[in-house]
Parts: structure tokens; C-alpha cells; sequence
């Protein structure tokens, strides 16, 4: 892309310097400098938009981040005192005071809640790859076609190629947002969360370091 700009600069300040020829007048205006001052404010507008906008984009991913950490860290202290009771009750038979009955049944209904979810997993995976493997066909289809079809048919296909790859977003949501509920069953793997979290509020950071070196590439 920095090559084609490059290009093009190189063009038209080839045909503003052939300003004096075409008007035949030696004080015409100086239509290249005009051209690279022009240029110069562009770009320096750009990098202050682009410098504004990463800053705020960083900013709203940094809290969504720090939400879901307070979510999660609650999540993981709540999940490991249940897990701890529910090892109590499983060697001594006996759970915290008034808590017996609950902790003794915890892992049972966690087994129970896995397997639920495992199984609507696998029926998501299974219409995951469907839609996929539909997409493929129709672009082989469209590959195989296109240059037998009239215009109106190469938009009607190209409109349920739109439509299908919707459907495989929608459906790859789906997926991990019932992935995320199987994390969310046991404290290990809340505490995984976790740490990917903290990996992220740290790259963030980073990024949000970097922000003043932005600067658009200049011709």
C-alpha cells in the first residue's frame, strides 16, 4: 500500500510541475509545495485521529477487562470454597455448620452441569462445521459459476455466501459462549481465566505506551 501511495504522490506532483508548461506562465503558482503542505497537514491529521482513537478503543477494552477480572476473581474464591466443603464432606461426611446437605451434592451437580453443557458442545461443533462445509460449496460453486451467471444471479449467490458466513459467526459465538460456562464450572479453570486476563490488561498497557509513536508512514 506504501509502495502505491508512493507511486501516485510521484505521479501528481509529475502533472503539477507541468503547471508553468500548460498555462506558458513562468510565475504561476509553485503547485508541488502547495501539494506537500497539503499533504503533510493530511497526514498529521491522520495520526492525531488514529492516536485519539486507539487511545479511547484502548481505554474501553481496559475496563471490560477489569470488570471481568472482578467477576472472575469473585467467581474463583466462591468455586474453591465450594470445592473445598465439597472435599470435606467426601472424607469426614460432615460440611460446614447448616452446609452439610448443599457441599455433599456440589460435585455431583457440577458432573451434572459438564456434562449438559459437553453435550450441547458437541451438537454446536457439529452445526459449526456444517455451516462451514456449506460455505466451502458455495464457493466452489460461485469459483465454478461465475462466469456462466448473469449479473443478477452472481448477486443472489453472493448474498447467501453473506448470509452463511453470519451464520458461522453466529454459531462460532455460540460455541465458546458455552465453552466459557464449562471454564466456569471449576476453580482451576476459572483461575486459567484468570491468568489470560491479566495477560491481556498487560498488553494492553503496552499498547497504550505505544500510542504516541504512532505515525502514519510519509511519502
Amino acid at each position: 500500500m506504501h509502495l502505491k501511495m508512493v507511486s501516485i504522490n510521484e505521479n501528481v506532483q509529475k502533472e503539477l510541475r507541468n503547471a508553468v508548461q500548460i498555462t506558458g506562465d513562468p510565475n504561476v503558482l509553485n503547485l508541488v509545495l502547495m501539494w506537500d503542505t497539503f499533504l503533510e497537514d493530511r497526514f498529521a491529521k491522520i495520526d492525531e485521529w488514529a492516536k485519539a482513537w486507539t487511545k479511547n478503543s484502548i481505554g474501553l477494552a481496559q475496563k471490560e477487562v477489569k470488570s471481568a477480572l472482578v467477576k472472575y476473581e469473585k467467581m474463583f474464591r466462591e468455586r474453591e470454597n465450594a470445592e473445598e466443603q465439597a472435599q470435606k464432606v467426601a472424607k469426614t461426611g460432615k460440611g460446614s455448620k447448616g452446609n452439610g446437605k448443599a457441599t455433599a451434592s456440589y460435585a455431583e451437580e457440577q458432573k451434572k452441569k459438564r456434562k449438559t453443557l459437553s453435550t450441547k458442545l458437541a451438537q454446536q461443533g457439529k452445526e459449526m462445521r456444517a455451516h462451514r462445509e456449506e460455505l466451502r460449496t458455495l464457493k466452489a460453486t460461485q469459483k465454478a459459476s461465475t462466469r456462466k451467471w448473469k449479473k443478477p444471479q452472481r448477486e443472489a449467490h453472493q448474498v447467501k455466501i453473506n448470509v452463511k458466513k453470519e451464520d458461522i459467526e453466529d454459531a462460532e459465538r455460540a460455541y465458546g459462549v458455552t465453552q466459557r460456562a464449562i471454564h466456569e464450572l471449576y476453580s482451576y479453570s476459572v483461575k486459567m481465566i484468570i491468568t489470560n486476563l491479566k495477560k491481556d490488561q498487560e498488553r494492553l498497557l503496552n499498547f497504550e505506551r505505544k500510542v504516541s509513536t504512532l505515525k502514519m508512514p510519509r511519502l
